[in-house]
């Protein structure tokens, strides 16, 4: 064989297995590009775009697709993924019901999923190969119990009826019966897209309430509920999960959600370790502030690198995973407990003059 026939065997095996390579690193990415969830979908989008970058070193395809946190879509792009893509693995996930939906699509085709926002509430097992980065909502809904039950005596809970805020309403429930001075609650509630709360304000106020817990899907939703409670004025300490803090909805309602107080996870530059601090920045220099009240740009980015990890420790990933403590992250030391994250905690916050600060 002469030089120029072995270069040309040599290059056709080399394009074969690069083609083998990027068919088995596709991933799957069903995320929130547009709807009500696109602030925190798209925070998902570019964070997973640059650890593939910095992380990843541009090995993984990543397949967006825009599921708009609805189920029927979700299914679709599932679908989609699995018997058209073929993918093994897939991150993103932003919103809990869209989760759900599809869990048992993944579960079957053998999908490795790990997501970067979405959990599975207060359902514990929802798959051997689907991994939650973001702790369960009902750390948040427990923390959030704790401190008004502390502080206040009665609470109206406005619940938008959707998969999350209905498990979030469930679960605070669950943890005020279980308390040593539970609150008196009572709940009330819109379906999405309601725009007069008007009737539920003046129930609130006639019955001398003095707590409300805004109960909202996503930050149209929340910012909808402040507007319109704000103009009833409502004398009463306001609550929420999450949302306060998201920029989209400082940014929208400035001053009229100052001393909201909120169960969240720590802010992305106090969850971060020094190298989660480094990979912040260069998310900021390219894609500028996140725009979720969560740090799910934190999670998004930790999802790309520890399914490389996976990918790379000779193990089955799944299997991987289960067992692994994981000390050398982007976020501190955590494991996986029935998919579930463990290790990273809840705290209340507050927005004083347009800015987050931790409660004491």
């Amino acid at each position: 064989m002469n030089l120029k026939n072995a270069l040309c065997l040599f290059a056709v095996a080399s394009f074969l297995s690069n083609s083998v390579v990027a068919e088995t690193l596709k991933v799957g990415v069903p995320t929130a590009l547009t709807g009500d969830a696109a602030a925190f979908g798209q925070d998902i989008k570019n964070a997973l775009t640059l650890a593939n970058e910095e992380l990843g070193h541009g090995k993984y395809e990543l397949i967006f697709e825009d599921e708009r946190c609805t189920n029927k879509d979700a299914a679709s792009i599932a679908h989609k993924l699995i018997d058209i893509d073929k993918v093994k693995y897939a991150l993103g996930f932003p919103c809990n019901g869209t989760l759900l939906a599809t869990a048992p699509l993944y579960e079957k085709a053998g999908v490795l999923v790990i997501t970067s926002s979405a959990t599975s509430g207060d359902v514990v097992d929802i798959g051997k190969q689907i991994f939650r980065l973001f702790p369960s909502d009902t750390g948040c809904s427990r923390a959030l119990q704790a401190f008004a039950g502390a502080r206040n005596k009665k609470i109206a809970i406005i619940t938008e009826q959707n998969e999350y805020p209905v498990m979030m309403e469930r679960s605070f429930i669950a943890f005020n019966k279980a308390s040593a001075s539970p609150l008196e609650v009572k709940t009330f509630e819109f379906m999405h897209g309601s725009s007069d709360l008007r009737t539920i304000a003046t129930k609130i106020r006639a019955q001398g309430f003095d707590a409300v817990f805004l109960n909202a899907n996503t930050d149209a939703s929340f910012i909808n509920m402040v507007k319109q409670l704000g103009d009833q004025k409502l004398h009463a300490d306001m609550y929420s999960a999450y949302l306060p803090g998201s920029k989209t909805v400082l940014d929208t309602l400035g001053s009229k959600v100052d001393n909201y107080m909120f169960c969240n996870l720590p802010v992305s530059d106090q969850l971060v370790t020094s190298r989660g601090k480094e990979m912040m920045q260069k998310f900021r220099v390219r894609f500028g502030e996140p725009q979720s009240g969560f740090p799910v740009v934190p999670m998004a980015l930790e999802s790309l690198r520890l399914l490389d990890v996976a990918v790379q420790s000779g193990e089955n990933p799944a299997e991987f995973l289960r067992t692994a403590t994981v000390q050398d992250g982007l976020i501190p030391p955590y494991s996986f407990d029935h998919g579930a994250i463990q290790g990273i905690r809840f705290e209340m916050q507050v927005v004083k003059n347009g800015k987050v600060e931790p409660l004491p």
